[in-house]
């Protein structure tokens, strides 16, 4: 499941790419950077995370249903007119995340298992996840990193 995500959403960031303003004397690679806030200490705590059920907590929890959220205020923002080819992606990059979030949460009750005995070191599912959500408190507008045109 991980790697189906990680190809659409790699799909998704090239469409992202090809729309981005064509003018003279714009470099297109100068408007791809990296976005504002934290989300890179929470990718990179998710990917640090030591288990799956973390990964897939963070995910469907936090991470999924944020990018959801910023696409449709993204496609509150842009004009059908002038934007029709980004508000398409929009549209079908937010259908799609948020059937990635279903897959995760369902993914999630499957390996549910009964709560191991904690050892000293062991993070719960519930400790992590509140972690990953004090990261993203305050953030808005932060997936994609460019504004709508």
């Amino acid at each position: 499941m991980l790697s189906e995500l990680s190809l659409r959403h790699a799909f998704w960031a090239a469409q992202w790419r090809d729309r981005l303003p064509v003018r003279a004397g714009v470099d297109a690679d100068a408007l791809i950077v990296p976005p504002p806030g934290p989300v890179g200490e929470v990718l990179d705590l998710v990917a640090g995370a030591p288990g799956l059920r973390l990964v897939l907590g963070a995910l469907a929890g936090q991470i999924l249903p944020r990018v959801v959220d910023e696409y449709g205020r993204h496609l509150a923002e842009a004009s059908p007119v002038s934007e029709a080819p980004v508000r398409a992606v929009l549209e079908w990059a937010a259908l799609w995340t948020r059937r990635e979030a279903a897959q995760a949460r369902l993914l999630l009750e499957r390996l549910a298992a009964p709560p191991a005995p904690r050892s000293g070191t062991a993070e719960t599912a519930a400790e992590f996840g509140i972690r990953v959500q004090r990261l993203f408190e305050g953030e808005t507008g932060i997936f994609p990193a460019a504004r709508a045109s």
